[in-house]
């Protein structure tokens, strides 16, 4: 998407394009979450996760077209540790991809169960794409079975490998033509997401959501920068969590400091595990504010 001078604005479009379409389930092969900020731009409540070796899976919480899943398949790049950035943390990915151990079942059967996929701005010519498309092939073998479209790729000959090897069907347009005639097929049949316009309440909830997620994934900063913009709009109504909330949140950095400088204690990190076992409790009584 970013390759090119002018590519930025094109890619922003079609983020905001996919964030209104009736689609349940994302895979992004991004290392950043673009496509969340294009949701929250629109005003579109979402689930996220990513892929993180070694790491157990999230509990799976099932996503609707009201309320998709984005799921980074490379990692997030908030999260150093997560990034496949090596040919052996691709082939440990796949490892673990193939022997179910960073995927939820429930993420696993969901993919089982999908009639329809769209490929779109994938770099088909790349290697390491052909085994991407092997790990989906494992966990449904249905996918040699259903239709499958993405953008034609430069190659002729890799258009016919991909055609005859995984059944896809490409289509003759670049990503925005795609993107546009896709929308307006959605347009006609009245099934995209309603526009939120400006001044439309947000989804206060499904970013509250958000937020205790990343408080439990130790993605503290996100966090913060979720709830605390929530809280300062909203007083007297959340004055005293206000309150509660910035201490906890000066807290958590002067012992994140003291962790950082190599001089924090043990008592110091059983400390900071109380304060983010606090806000992930925070959490629920700012939810309850707005039930």
């Amino acid at each position: 998407f970013y390759g090119e001078e002018g590519d930025h604005e094109e890619a922003v479009t079609i983020l905001r394009k996919i964030a209104r379409l009736p689609i349940s389930l994302i895979f992004n092969l991004t290392k950043h979450n673009k496509l969340g900020e294009a949701f929250e731009k629109e005003n579109q409540p979402f689930h996220y996760d990513f892929y993180f070796k070694g790491h157990p899976h999230q509990p799976f919480i099932t996503p609707t077209k009201d309320k998709p899943l984005i799921y980074n398949l490379l990692g997030d790049i908030e999260e150093p540790e997560s990034i496949i950035l090596t040919h052996k943390d691709l082939f440990d990915y796949l490892e673990s991809i193939f022997t179910g151990n960073s995927m939820a079942p429930e993420l696993r059967k969901l993919i089982q169960d999908t009639d329809f996929f769209i490929f779109l701005g994938l770099p088909f010519e790349k290697w390491y794409m052909q085994l991407l498309l092997r790990v989906l092939y494992h966990i449904s073998s249905r996918l040699e079975k259903i239709e499958q479209f993405a953008s034609l790729p430069e190659s002729k000959d890799l258009n016919n490998i991909f055609e005859d090897e995984f059944k896809i069907q490409f289509m003759p347009d670049d990503g925005m033509t795609f993107m546009d005639g896709l929308f307006t097929l959605f347009e006609k049949e009245s099934m995209l997401k309603a526009v939120k316009e400006e001044g439309d309440q947000i989804d206060v909830i499904s970013i509250l959501d958000q937020a205790k997620e990343a408080f439990s994934r130790d993605k503290m900063n996100r966090g913060f920068k979720a709830i605390e913009p929530i809280l300062q709009s909203n007083t007297p109504m959340t004055s005293e969590v206000l309150n509660k909330f910035l201490a906890a949140k000066n807290y958590f950095y002067d012992l994140e400091k003291k962790e950082m400088d190599s001089i924090a204690t043990t008592e110091d990190r059983v400390e900071m595990r109380k304060v983010v076992m606090n806000l992930i409790s925070m959490v629920d009584d700012i939810k309850a504010l707005f039930s």
